[in-house]
């Protein structure tokens, strides 16, 4: 049986020493690196007169409902914000995450692109997209995640 024929769960990882090391001493299951690429084909140069912030978070993936939006008590694994330009989100923008995790489940990845500038605190690890932000989920992260941002938040009741 070949490594693609296994079962997801029993398939190998690609570890680093780093990973080694977090398993060994600290008892965490994952530690990695997930490379993402976000892209908004649809945003609006309109209002960017402020900047754009991108922000990115994983999550496990009972934090999100049906839809994909986040659950009001839902804590993000990691996260990053970033400056971004309309430009820059319709050719596409690398970012990467780096995670621990006490299980070794793939995360799902969330991103959204508002208006302001990247001064969230805790690094937007708090965060929550704001009222007409662009959002976007991926749960396929394995190999890198590709997220496009294309439907607004809807409005909360």
């Amino acid at each position: 049986m070949t490594p693609a024929q296994l079962p997801r769960k029993a398939r190998p990882i690609k570890a680093s020493w780093l990973a080694l090391v977090a398993a060994t001493t600290l008892g965490v299951a994952y530690f990695g690196s997930i490379p993402t690429r976000v892209s908004a084909p649809a945003v609006e140069e309109q209002g960017s007169a402020h900047g754009l912030r991108l922000v990115v978070q994983t999550y496990d993936r009972s934090a999100l409902t049906a839809d994909g939006s986040l659950l009001p008590q839902a804590k993000a694994l990691t996260a990053t914000q970033r400056a971004v330009k309309a430009e820059e989100l319709r050719q596409g923008v690398s970012v990467q995450l780096h995670q621990v995790a006490v299980r070794a489940e793939e995360p799902v990845v969330v991103a959204w692109v508002e208006q302001g500038a990247p001064d969230l605190e805790y690094d937007a690890l708090t965060a929550r997209p704001g009222q007409g932000a662009l959002y976007g989920v991926t749960d396929e992260v394995e190999g890198g995640a590709q997220i496009v941002l294309g439907r607004q938040r809807a409005r909360s009741a």
